[in-house]
């Protein structure tokens, strides 16, 4: 039994780093942990946690954000140097929000942005002619809630799992026709 086993054996089968600090373990030992717990738990095992992790609505609140999320669909893809989540197919209520702090400061639902087709009317109907979003900060607030999404999976699922998580895919669907469609409660 090496200094890992006897980690998880007072820890559980959890990463949890401050107790793997308390146990004098480098980085390298806590990769190791990692690959560790997520073979032990294997495919059938890291996608239980993550269906039951993700089988409601998701509120994601942060730095001006206020998003409700459901994570749809995902790809669990294993390799010699470990496992990882790709294609992870999201939901993003247009109803959810964000407040351009820095820029002009209005909230906007992202739903408007994402389906505008007029950037001119979309600042008109925000009154925000005098200060306009643009289209490249509507770029930078999806690349941000895709941001929020990961930081949401990897402090909720990787302690549980072990898994990394690459590309996020989001798009503006009422979660409400979503959730009777897959059979989810809100």
């Amino acid at each position: 039994m090496d200094i890992i086993d006897k980690y998880f054996q007072v820890a559980g089968p959890i990463l949890d780093y401050k107790v793997m600090k308390y146990f004098g373990l480098n980085q390298k030992m806590q990769d190791e942990a990692e690959f560790r717990l997520a073979n032990k738990l294997g495919f059938e095992g890291i996608d239980n946690i993550i269906k039951e992790k993700t089988k409601n609505v998701i509120n994601i609140t942060s730095d001006g954000y206020d998003i409700n999320v459901l994570i749809k669909t995902w790809d669990l893809n294993k390799e010699d140097d470990g496992w990882y989540i790709d294609n992870i197919d999201v939901a993003v209520d247009p109803k959810s929000t964000v407040e351009v702090i820095g820029g002009n400061g209005y909230k906007y639902r992202l739903g408007d942005l994402y389906d505008y087709s007029d950037i001119d009317e979309l600042n008109a109907n925000y009154n925000t002619e005098d200060n306009p979003i643009t289209e490249d900060e509507i770029s930078d607030i999806g690349y941000e809630v895709q941001d929020l999404i990961r930081d949401w999976m990897y402090k909720e699922i990787f302690p549980l799992t072990g898994v990394n998580f690459e590309n996020v895919y989001t798009e503006s669907e009422r979660l409400n026709e979503l959730s009777r469609r897959l059979g989810r409660l809100i």
